[in-house]
């Protein structure tokens, strides 16, 4: 989706590289959107050599923090819930200048809260508060996706840029 995104909207780009442990999801990706390099999982990906990036988007596993799951959060019996750890240490290690990432909107939920907020402060304390990070809730019908899928997304620009000298705004809703 995100490549997609770029290509609708014009923006000139470069897919650099990708992640998904996922055997359906890599075909798709490989046949379709062409990275430079392909990791099979993030886990394993050693991210202080993966390639530097400008934006950075990930969407990290839903289930643990999912309102249709056991919301075990961190605690994930599958490890899942901690995956967004590793994806902090490649942001923290390769500084992109902007990142988006996404997860379920259950995640403002999960332990009354703490599991976002702990989420939260690891985003905001990347680089010993390097970006400015902003977060909303946005329902893909309202941005022109003939779905309704409520999402949580983080963005995160770096304070060094011109960019992160204005707040980040969401984009208002489209309405068809």
């Amino acid at each position: 989706a995100p490549i997609m995104a770029l290509r609708a909207l014009g923006v000139p780009h470069v897919h650099v590289f990708s992640s998904d442990i996922d055997r359906s999801a890599k075909r798709t990706i490989l046949e379709n959107f062409a990275p430079a390099v392909f990791f099979d999982d993030l886990l394993a990906r050693d991210n202080a050599s993966a390639p530097e990036a400008d934006l950075y988007v990930a969407g990290f596993p839903c289930q643990p923090f999912s309102l249709c799951g056991l919301r075990q959060g961190f605690e994930d019996a599958k490890g899942r819930g901690t995956i967004i750890f590793a994806i902090c240490d490649y942001l923290e290690r390769r500084r992109p200048t902007a990142f988006v990432l996404e997860n379920v909107a259950g995640l403002l939920r999960v332990d009354g809260g703490e599991t976002f907020r702990e989420i939260l402060a690891a985003l905001e304390g990347l680089g010993g508060g390097a970006y400015r990070v902003t977060w909303e809730v946005l329902d893909t019908k309202r941005y022109g996706v003939p779905q309704s899928r409520s999402r949580l997304y983080f963005v995160g620009i770096r304070g060094d840029c011109a960019a992160a000298n204005a707040p980040f705004q969401f984009p208002e809703p489209v309405y068809c």
